[in-house]
């Protein structure tokens, strides 16, 4: 049985600074990097099931495929344009599961989370980042969390249940998600 397990903090931001101090323009960076926030469909929820609050300071979870693209100036984004609605369940023959972990910059200095459940890889999943930017204060902060999840060699993932703890400032809270 392989388990899933990715976790992200705030470790990715320091890479994030670095580039921006090599790329010499913070603030040109900051602006094309924004994924400014889009309202969910009427049926998505941002909340936990069973009506557990989210941590303070998180202000919207996603599950969903991924779109990955770049903004005018090159930087790479990443969203899920169409999130799934509670209860989250991918459709069987899903190769790729993606979150997104929206928070306010000023409350959230990081954020851990962590997807567990059998997805019957044969390998280690593969993971990429799926985190935004916003300038804040006259800097740059971070407040997308997030990450893609897959197989090697495009395997769908075993079907079954999943979840997605998500931990800000020692409070953590599960989403349960499915792959039919």
């Amino acid at each position: 049985m392989t388990q899933l397990s990715f976790s992200r903090g705030p470790r990715w931001l320091g890479l994030a600074l670095a580039a921006l101090v090599l790329s010499g323009s913070a603030a040109a960076f900051a602006q094309s990097a924004e994924i400014p926030p889009s309202p969910p469909p009427a049926s998505t929820t941002s909340a936990p099931l069973a009506g557990a609050p989210l941590p303070p300071g998180v202000l919207r979870v996603q599950l969903g495929t991924a779109v990955r693209d770049r903004s005018a100036t090159g930087v790479a984004r990443c969203r899920i344009p169409e999130p799934l609605p509670a209860p989250y369940r991918f459709e069987p023959g899903t190769t790729e599961i993606a979150y997104t972990i929206e928070v306010d910059p000023q409350t959230v200095k990081g954020v851990t989370a962590k997807v567990s459940g059998d997805s019957g890889c044969s390998a280690e999943p593969w993971s990429q980042g799926c985190v935004g930017y916003t300038v804040c204060g006259g800097g740059v902060c971070q407040n997308q969390y997030g990450a893609t999840l897959k197989c090697p060699n495009d395997k769908p993932l075993k079907k079954g249940t999943y979840k997605l703890a998500i931990t800000v400032s020692g409070k953590t809270v599960e989403l349960p998600f499915e792959v039919q």
